[in-house]
């Protein structure tokens, strides 16, 4: 589907990385995040604003 409009991807930004998406998260579009964790010691990653499945259920 496209999306008249929309904005440039971000390519190659700096890490740690903070954009916006132009309209906010929409039905029927889509965001794409490619990257490689070179390190970590935790077990969990999170998209700051996105609310998973579960979360919503708890009213987190």
């Amino acid at each position: 589907m496209a999306f008249s409009g929309s904005q440039a991807p971000y390519l190659s930004p700096a890490v740690p990385f903070s954009g916006t998406i132009q309209g906010g998260l929409q039905d029927g579009l889509q965001i794409t995040v490619n990257g490689t964790v070179l390190s970590s010691s935790g077990t969990r990653r999170r998209v700051r604003g996105v609310q998973h499945e579960a979360e919503r259920k708890l009213g987190a």
